[in-house]
């Protein structure tokens, strides 16, 4: 018998803080984070959940421009962690 709970990964159902991420798909070395909200930290995991790029900010808002130049084609997920310390999830593909 198994008590394992759900697993998988499934989409935030109701994020704190909205978020948009563009373009998406990503075609060049930018991808651009938008949000009202003051957020502290980006960390962009690829599909297997290997975190590999972090960046730290001190309170930014609006729009923050990522290089992700370094990054391979594929399929990446974006956790955006907000001065409240909320967290909001959403994931881009790189071409």
């Amino acid at each position: 018998r198994c008590d394992c709970g759900q697993l998988g990964i499934i989409d935030q159902p109701n994020p704190v803080h909205s978020v948009v991420t563009y373009p998406n798909p990503a075609t060049g070395n930018v991808l651009n984070i938008n949000s009202p909200a003051a957020y502290n930290k980006i960390e962009i995991s690829n599909i297997a959940g290997i975190r590999v790029k972090e960046i730290s900010f001190d309170r930014v808002t609006g729009t923050e421009k990522l290089d992700i130049s370094g990054l391979k084609e594929g399929i990446y997920m974006v956790k955006i962690i907000f001065a409240d310390q909320t967290v909001t999830m959403t994931k881009f593909i790189k071409r």
